[in-house]
Formats: structure tokens, sequence, C-alpha cells
């Protein structure tokens, strides 16, 4: 078995890491438990690559340090999407998943170390179980801090929270505490080897004008932004248009062919929000959110409602300002 499938394995098969794993898929998980989740897979990674390191040739000690992280990567961001998406469901957000780039280097600088055979073995031990826990963590800590920029310029009120645990250092108490966004201390997200603190953010339900400061409360879920959306037939035309979409004789259909077609029925006379939210597989949800905000076009940032083609399908989506998008249709693309 390599030491990849031993800690993929232990990971599966770890009763802590089952049990939140049920927890945020049921969908009462929090931030806290998927912090919880990286520290606990963090400490397995370790005990594994430390205790395997001797038998590693010392060329593939980097590549398979990059690796490793790598694989903690998707699965914390995996965690993190979940809870997500679960939290802003029952606000009333819709607001696309902020990767923070998965930082190789501090897997190459870790793995680099491990091949110093001016140090005893011992020390290089140590230093693959202490080095690659603290790059786990860290692996939550810069999601948590993407997320919570993203939030707090898109305009919502951030709070970012950092839990010192029993027997932490003075250091790590002093920078312990919860704080506004924007205000909290420098080094909140630092951590040292052996350190299992956690930061989390979160954000409230009142909005924030990022430039006045002004506040207002973020409507119920359901309740809406503003009068509702009510299309005419002029209106559903002019989006087609504007979209190349034209009339198909088969309603509710797209169609790639010579040109791209759906019903203006689905759109006429119809008001937005009545139109229920499409909730769709979250590594789908994330991928379209992510297109979403790339390829975002001057006239969609100003329409009520906009259409996009991702992959094989057609999405539309009820806008409802920077970041905060709903999905109210989704329609197979076919070829013919």
């Amino acid at each position: 078995m390599t030491v990849r499938e031993e800690v993929r394995e232990r990971i599966e098969r770890d009763a802590l890491l089952a049990k939140l794993r049920k927890k945020i898929e049921s969908g009462k998980g929090t931030y806290a438990d998927t912090a919880a989740y990286s520290v606990r897979a963090g400490k397995l990674l370790g005990e594994i690559f430390s205790r395997r390191l001797p038998e590693i040739p010392l060329e593939e000690r980097e590549p398979l340090c990059v690796d490793l992280l790598h694989d903690q990567y998707i699965d914390i961001n995996v965690a993190v999407d979940t809870v997500q998406r679960f939290r802003d469901e029952a606000q009333g957000f819709h607001l696309a998943p902020q990767h923070a780039p998965f930082d190789s280097e501090r897997g190459h600088q870790i793995g680099s170390s491990l091949r110093d055979l001016s140090k005893p073995l011992e020390i290089l031990q140590r230093r693959a179980k202490a080095a690659t826990e603290t790059a786990t963590k860290a692996i939550h800590d810069d999601r948590m801090k993407s997320e919570a920029k993203f939030r707090y310029n898109a305009g919502l009120d951030c709070r970012i929270t950092r839990v010192a645990v029993n027997g932490c250092c003075p250091w790590c108490s002093d920078v312990a505490g919860r704080y506004r966004y924007g205000e909290e201390p420098d080094d909140i997200y630092k951590r040292h080897d052996n350190c299992d603190c956690t930061v989390t953010f979160e954000n409230g339900r009142k909005r924030q004008d990022v430039w006045s400061k002004r506040e207002w409360e973020a409507p119920e879920p359901g309740a809406g932004a503003g009068d509702p959306v009510v299309f005419t037939k002029e209106q559903a035309e002019a989006l087609q248009e504007k979209h190349g979409l034209t009339n198909p004789a088969e309603n509710g259909t797209i169609q790639q062919g010579p040109s791209l077609r759906i019903s203006m029925q689905f759109f006429a006379h119809r008001n937005s929000e009545d139109m229920p939210t499409i909730r769709l597989p979250k590594q789908e949800y994330a991928h379209v959110m992510s297109e979403i905000a790339s390829h975002l076009t001057d006239d969609d940032k100003t329409s009520p409602v906009f259409v996009k083609r991702i992959g094989n399908y057609q999405y539309t989506v009820e806008n409802h300002g920077f970041g905060d998008y709903r999905i109210i249709a989704k329609r197979r693309i076919k070829n013919g």
C-alpha cells in the first residue's frame, strides 16, 4: 500500500472524521466542524508520513509531500463547500465558493527539507509530522480568509473568530477572540507547529455598503430583494434576442443546431421569484458559480435574469447583485 493510499484509508476509517462527515453532509455542520476535520486529517497525515519517511526515496519525498497536501486541499474544500451551501440556503444567499489557490510552494518547501541528509532521521521525521499537520490546517485557514474577504467585499457583515485550545501558548491566547472583519489582528491566520487553534468566519444577515458602511437587513429566504421581476412578452423577446435565442416549436427545450433556441414562454408573464430554486449537486453548483463569476458580462451584471451556457447545459440565473445568484432553470442543450 502506498503512502497516499494508507492516508486515504485511515481518513476514511477514522471514527471522528466519519462522524464529522455525517454531520456535515446532513446539513448540520459548521465551520468549526470543518476546522476540526482539518486538524484531525492533518494529524493522521503527519503520523503516517513521518512513520513511513525512511522507506521513501529522497527524490520522491518532495513531490509526494505536494501530492499528499493537495489531497487534503480537495477534501477540506469539499467539506467547507457543503457547510457553506447549507448555511447560505438557510439565509437566502447564493454566493459562489471562494477556494483559495492551492499553495504548492508550501508542500515543496516541506518536501525539500526532508531531503537534508545532514540532519538525523529522527529530526526529519519530526519535521515531516509537524510541518504537514500545520500545512493541512493552513489549508482551512486559507479558505476561511478567502471566504471572509469575498463576502465582506460583497457587502456582508463578517466576523472572524480564533479559538485557542486548552494549554495553548501565550501568543495564541493573545490573538484569540472574535473580531469584526478588518479589525482582526494581522497574525490571526498564522500558527506555529503543533498549534491546534481554529480560525473560522461567519457572516450575519445584515448587508453593508462597503464604502458608506450603511447597513440594511437581508430579506428572509424567499422574500426576494425588492419588487419581483415580471416579464412581459416584449421583455421576454428582448431577453431572447440578447442571448441569441429564438422560439422553438417544442416549448421549454433548448436545441443546438443552426441556432440556439429556447421557448420565450419560459419567461413571458412569469415572476422569476415564483420559480423554484434548482438545487444542483455540490460539485456542479461550485463549478457553475465559479463559471458565472469568471465570465459575467457587463450586461449580465445589470440584468435581473441572465442565461449562461456552461458545458452541455443552459442555466437561467436570477441576479440579486454581485456574487448573489439563484439558479431558476437548467436545460440540456441538444445537438441537432
